[in-house]
């Protein structure tokens, strides 16, 4: 039971939320209490622009209004002027910017009553979010046993298959493909509502803003349902393959790749390159191909060589980073020193590093083609206060970088010479603290 209630909480308190919003919308007022009262007029005004007339009432701070889109005829208050007496009908509420004025009667005869439209009018509002609400509470309820019935894809470097809505957690595209039907079916079931209760009553209306609004959501919904189901990004174990929302479907084997290129703007460019250096296939992305970190360590687990900048490859988890570095460590032995202090495996340097209350940093960068290496040794805590760094870092040439010092050529450097240099910087740091 603890285990139901972990996989599908986050579905079980949508269906509690939208079943309460269902349930509060459905019980309120729609309209208050009207209130009759006699009264002088003041003043009338015309607004065309709003379809709109007001009224001010001798000995009455507020201003009153009546709406030619409720059905009434301005021609009605033809015979009306200043100082009148009407009765009228309005809602009581003391922060209003207008009062509406319902009803209207002037010498014993009725100019107009507006009432059950208005009221109809509010109705239809309220019904229309209850049932989303109940609708969008069904669809939550109905997803909980799909996931179970629909078994998500394990992924992992020697194969995998990422959807269009796999970036939404765990269970991502099931996730998706709900919030979609949300979207789009939930105020479709609200406007079909309204069709049978204007079916059954002449007060209740269709307005040309509702049939947009929801053509819109469900033209959305349907449309990311379609992607979230067709498109898709995958590996087979042989060939690389991605399958485009409008059809096409682009395919790489293995012994065909010779680079991989990924750029980054506002969204992920990813590009492979056969043998002959041409664009075999390529793909626009949010970030999805990187669900499950299984896209990066298949390119490194098949010798794949990477053109991108760190950031954009993902490498958040330092394992990941690690493994990057190992990967490219024969281009240069220097990338293999690198490796080899990031792994704690340089004890005299790891033991003082950790005594120091300091950590490895680790950095990768591809900008316009010239490629960026850098392991910086820095305070736990790197503030203005607290700031010391070393590092070892490639830009045109290897360099070391310490504290307070000028950059060290490094290019001829040994490892051991470079770890000794860390070491006496590290220490003069310590010393100076003191």
């Amino acid at each position: 039971m603890d285990n139901f209630f972990k996989k599908n909480y986050g579905k079980i308190l949508l269906v509690i939320l939208f079943s309460v919003l269902a349930f509060v919308v459905l019980h309120s007022k729609t309209m208050k209490d009207k209130i009759t009262e006699e009264r002088i007029v003041e003043s009338i005004t015309l607004n065309d622009k709003k379809d709109s007339m007001y009224f001010k009432f001798v000995d009455d701070d507020f201003t009153y209004v009546v709406y030619e889109s409720y059905g009434i005829d301005f021609s009605v208050f033809n015979d009306l002027n200043v100082n009148d007496k009407v009765s009228i009908s309005f809602e009581d509420g003391k922060k209003v910017k207008y009062h509406i004025i319902y009803d209207m009667t002037y010498n014993g005869e009725q100019l107009f009553d507006v009432y059950e439209y208005a009221w109809v009018k509010g109705a239809s509002t309220k019904e229309m979010i209850g049932v989303f609400c109940i609708s969008s509470a069904l669809i939550c309820a109905i997803f909980i046993p799909l996931s179970y019935l629909v078994k998500k894809e394990i992924n992992s470097p020697d194969k995998f298959i990422i959807k269009a809505g796999d970036n939404m957690g765990k269970n991502g595209n099931r996730n998706t493909l709900m919030l979609f039907s949300i979207l789009g079916f939930s105020p479709l079931a609200g406007f079909i509502w309204i069709i049978f209760r204007y079916i059954e009553n002449e007060y209740w209306h269709i307005t040309t803003s509702k049939i947009v609004i929801v053509s819109m959501f469900l033209f959305i919904a349907i449309l990311g349902i379609f992607v979230c189901l067709y498109e898709k990004f995958e590996f087979n174990g042989s060939e690389y393959s991605y399958r485009h929302f409008y059809g096409k479907k682009e395919t790489i084997s293995l012994d065909d790749i010779s680079k991989v290129e990924i750029k980054r703007k506002k969204m992920y460019k990813i590009i492979f390159y056969d043998k002959l250096g041409k664009e075999k296939l390529k793909f626009y992305d949010d970030g999805t191909a990187f669900t499950d970190n299984v896209f990066i360590p298949s390119l490194q687990q098949n010798n794949i060589q990477i053109i991108a900048e760190k950031s954009t490859m993902i490498l958040d988890d330092p394992e990941e980073t690690l493994r990057y570095f190992e990967s490219i460590k024969d281009k240069d032995e220097k990338l293999s020193l690198i490796y080899q202090i990031a792994k704690n495996e340089c004890e005299e340097l790891n033991e003082l590093i950790n005594s120091s209350d300091m950590v490895c940093d680790l950095d990768y960068d591809d900008t316009d083609g010239e490629q960026f290496y850098c392991l910086r040794i820095i305070n736990k805590e790197f503030t203005s206060k607290n700031m010391f760094f070393c590092s070892l870092q490639f830009d045109e040439h290897w360099m070391v970088v310490l504290n307070d010092k000028e950059e060290i050529d490094a290019t001829n450097l040994s490892n051991s010479e470079i770890i000794e240099l860390f070491i006496k910087d590290i220490n003069e740091y310590k010393a100076k603290k003191k």
